[in-house]
C-alpha cells in the first residue's frame, strides 16, 4: 500500500509543477507596463517641417530611453514606449534646442514648435511698376541647390505693400528664393541669419516676363549713385535712330521705358516690344554725377543689368572697372536684330556723354 501510495503522489508532481509556473507566466504578463506609440511633426514658425531634426525621449532621471530623426517633411514616430512620464528633447541645425515634458499613457501624436532666434525682412518690386508687389513667395532653404520657394525650410508670402518678414527663423546661411505669377524666379545666395540678429534682404526687384518676341531690360542698384537713368537707342527703321530715356519714355509701339526711378536702388525697365533689322544698345548713365568721373559712381553701386525674354533671364551684366575720367555712362550691352533673330552682346565700357541727352550713341 505504501508503494501504491508514492507512486502515485511522484504520478502528480509534474503536474503539479506544470500548473505553478503556468500560474507564474500568466501573472508577469499581467505585471507588464503598456507600451504606446508617440508620434508628430516638428515644424517651424512658418508652418514648414523640420527635417533631420534629432529628437530623444528622456526618463526623469535624464537618460536616453530611445532616439529618432523627422524625415524630409518633419515627421517623427517613436514605437512602444512604456508608460510613464518623460521629456523630449528636440534639436536642429541653426535652431534652439527644445524640451517638453511628457506623460505617456496613450497613443500620443505630437505638433511640436521648434524656434530660433534670427529674423529677416524685406520688400519684392514689381519691374513693371516699381511699387511693392503682393503675393509673392519668398522662400530660404539651407539647401543651396534648391530652385522652388516650396522646398526651402523657410517660406512667407508678401503683403499688400510686397513686404515679408520671418521671425524666430533659425541661424545659417540660406538661397533665397523668389517666385510669382508670370515671374522670372529669382534667386539671391549667401543670405545670412545670425543669432539674436535682424537680416534685411532689401528690394529685390521680381521681374514679370515679356511676350515672346520681347525682351525685357532691367537696371537695379543700390542707395547710391540716387539716381542712374536707362537709355535705349536704336533703328526707327527709317534711317535714324530713336532714343528713349526718361525724358521721352517710348517710341512708337517698339519699345518703351517703363519704370523710371530717381530715388535709388531701382528697378529702372524697358520693353522692346518689335525690331527693325539694325543694332540697339543699352546704356546707364550716371545722372546724379554727370562728371567725367562719373562712372565710379556707377561701379561702386551694385549695378546690374538683366535681359529677359519669354523664357527667362538670358544676360545679366555687372559694371567693369573704372578709370579716372572714362566718362559717367556705362555702355551696356548692344542687341541686334537681323530677319526676326536677335542676340544680346556685351560692350563693357565707358563713355563722356556731357548730359543725359546726348547718350544716344
Amino acid at each position: 500500500m505504501k508503494k501504491h501510495v508514492w507512486k502515485t503522489m511522484l504520478l502528480s508532481l509534474p503536474i503539479l509543477a506544470i500548473t505553478l509556473n503556468s500560474c507564474s507566466k500568466k501573472d508577469d504578463e499581467e505585471d507588464l507596463p503598456e507600451k504606446y506609440s508617440v508620434e508628430g511633426v516638428v515644424i517651424n514658425t512658418t508652418g514648414v517641417g523640420v527635417q533631420q531634426a534629432s529628437l530623444s525621449i528622456l526618463d526623469l532621471s535624464g537618460d536616453v530611453i530611445a532616439t529618432t530623426s523627422t524625415d524630409t517633411i518633419g515627421t517623427f514616430a517613436f514605437l512602444a514606449i512604456e508608460e510613464g512620464e518623460y521629456r523630449i528633447k528636440v534639436s536642429a541645425m541653426g535652431y534652439t534646442d527644445t524640451i517638453i515634458n511628457l506623460e505617456v499613457n496613450k497613443v500620443l501624436d505630437l505638433d511640436v514648435l521648434l524656434t530660433g532666434t534670427a529674423s529677416i525682412s524685406g520688400t519684392i518690386l514689381d519691374s513693371q511698376t516699381g511699387r511693392g508687389k503682393s503675393g509673392v513667395i519668398v522662400g530660404l532653404s539651407f539647401n543651396h541647390s534648391v530652385l522652388k520657394a516650396a522646398d526651402c525650410d523657410l517660406i512667407d508670402t508678401t503683403d499688400y505693400f510686397g513686404n515679408f518678414s520671418i521671425t524666430r527663423a533659425p541661424s545659417g546661411t540660406f538661397r533665397a528664393v523668389i517666385e510669382a505669377d508670370s515671374a522670372s524666379p529669382r534667386i539671391v545666395d549667401d543670405v545670412e541669419l545670425t543669432e539674436e540678429g535682424t537680416t534685411t534682404l532689401g528690394d529685390v526687384t521680381s521681374v514679370t516676363l515679356p511676350t515672346e518676341g520681347e525682351l525685357r531690360i532691367v537696371l537695379t542698384w543700390s542707395e547710391l549713385p540716387y539716381d542712374l537713368d536707362s537709355h535705349l537707342t536704336g533703328p526707327d527703321g527709317m534711317g535714324g535712330r530713336f532714343h528713349i530715356y526718361f525724358i521721352n519714355q517710348s517710341y512708337d509701339t517698339q519699345a518703351d521705358l517703363d519704370v523710371d526711378d530717381t530715388y535709388s536702388y531701382g528697378p529702372e525697365t524697358t520693353t522692346i516690344h518689335t525690331f527693325n533689322d539694325g543694332v540697339y544698345r543699352y546704356s546707364v548713365f550716371n545722372y546724379s554725377d554727370q562728371s567725367a568721373d562719373g562712372g565710379q559712381g556707377i561701379k561702386d553701386s551694385p549695378a546690374r543689368v538683366e535681359v529677359y525674354d519669354h523664357t527667362g533671364l538670358i544676360a545679366a551684366y555687372t559694371p567693369p572697372a573704372f578709370t579716372s575720367g572714362m566718362g559717367e555712362t556705362w555702355v551696356v550691352c548692344e542687341i541686334t536684330a537681323a530677319g526676326g533673330v536677335t542676340s544680346v552682346a556685351e560692350v563693357g565700357s565707358y563713355v563722356i556723354s556731357d548730359i543725359s541727352g546726348n547718350v544716344a550713341k
